[in-house]
């Protein structure tokens, strides 16, 4: 995807707030995941982004978790994934036996 294109689509979606120029912030509404390609094999998958600022020269991505990736705006995203964030869903652990 283009830098246009991936600002077009931030904002385009009603759950993201533009913050000034090049920065988006995510809203707790939605979950969003990010996929970029790494190289001509390989993808890097980023959950939980709540915030992308795009700029001529980097791109960077903070997630929930505090973590930030700086990568070169010449690395493609391959798509943006938005998911609704369900509150109201309980995440077992996986260790639950059926009874």
């Amino acid at each position: 995807m283009k830098k246009d294109l991936i600002q077009k689509v931030l904002e385009s979606e009603s759950a993201v707030k533009a913050e000034g120029k090049g920065a988006f912030l995510v809203s707790d509404e939605v979950e969003l995941t990010i996929i970029l390609d790494v190289s001509t094999q390989e993808v890097l998958a980023v959950p939980k982004v709540k915030r992308v600022t795009v700029s001529a020269e980097t791109l960077l991505l903070e997630t929930h978790k505090g973590e930030r990736i700086y990568t070169d705006a010449a690395v493609g995203i391959r798509a943006l994934k938005f998911s609704p964030q369900d509150a109201n869903k309980s995440r077992g652990t996986g260790f639950a036996a059926n009874r």
